[in-house]
C-alpha cells in the first residue's frame, strides 16, 4: 500500500468512526427517550406508577439513612368511576389531565408526584413533615374543587403519613398506611384529608 492509499483509506475509517460516533449519540438519545416514556404516565405527565414507586423506594432510603422525614400523600378522584360512566373515558382523561397540572403547579421541584393507577395519586414530600404535607394536599384539594375540568365538579380524598426513620416501619407499611388514610377520608364522606398515625 502507497501513502495516498493509506491517506485515502485512514480518511475512510475516519468517516466510518464519525458515523459510528453519530449513530451512538443518536441511539443514546433514544434510550433516554424510552426510558423517560417508562417512567412517565403519558396522560398527566407525571411518573407513571413504576416511576414513582423507584423514586419512592429511593427517598425511603434516603429518609432512612439520612434521618430526615419524608412525607407521602396518597389522593383519589372521588366518585371517578361515576365520571367515566356518565360523560365517557374521553372526558375522564380530561379530569386526570388536570389534576396532574394541578399536582405540577403545586408541587416543589424537589418533590415527586405520579400516578399510581387509575384515579390514584402519590406525592413523596422529602425534608416535609405533617404540616407541611396538609398544607401541600389542602392546595390541591381545594383547586381540583374549583377546578371544573370538562364543566364537572370534582373532588379529592387524600391520605397522608409522615416517616422518620426513628419509626421503623417498611416502605409497604408507610405506603399501606397513608392509604388507609386516603379510604377513611372517602368513608367519612370523601372531598378532605385525613393523617395517618405511625403507631396505628
Amino acid at each position: 500500500m502507497n501513502t495516498k492509499e493509506l491517506i485515502t483509506e485512514n480518511e475512510y475509517l475516519k468517516k466510518v468512526v464519525e458515523e459510528l460516533q453519530t449513530k451512538i449519540t443518536e441511539l443514546n438519545v433514544e434510550n433516554e427517550t424510552l426510558k423517560i416514556a417508562v417512567i412517565t404516565d403519558p396522560l398527566t405527565k407525571l411518573y407513571s406508577r413504576k416511576g414513582i414507586m423507584d423514586l419512592f423506594r429511593q427517598e425511603y432510603k434516603r429518609a432512612g439513612r439520612d434521618g430526615v422525614k419524608l412525607t407521602v400523600i396518597t389522593f383519589d378522584i372521588d366518585h371517578f368511576k361515576n365520571i367515566n360512566d356518565t360523560y365517557g373515558h374521553p372526558v375522564g382523561d380530561v379530569v386526570l389531565a388536570e389534576i396532574g397540572k394541578i399536582i405540577k403547579e403545586r408541587v416543589r421541584e424537589t418533590d415527586k408526584a405520579g400516578r399510581f393507577g387509575g384515579e390514584e395519586f402519590i406525592i413523596l414530600l422529602p425534608h416535609t413533615d405533617t404540616e407541611g404535607a396538609i398544607r401541600v394536599a389542602e392546595s390541591i384539594r381545594a383547586e381540583v374543587e374549583k377546578s371544573n375540568p370538562a364543566n364537572i365538579q370534582v373532588t379529592i380524598s387524600a391520605g397522608i403519613m409522615e416517616y422518620d426513620s426513628t419509626s421503623k416501619l417498611t416502605m409497604e407499611e408507610v405506603f399501606k398506611k397513608a392509604d388507609n388514610a386516603l379510604y377513611a377520608s372517602k368513608r367519612g364522606g370523601r372531598n378532605k384529608i385525613t393523617i395517618a398515625k405511625a403507631s396505628e
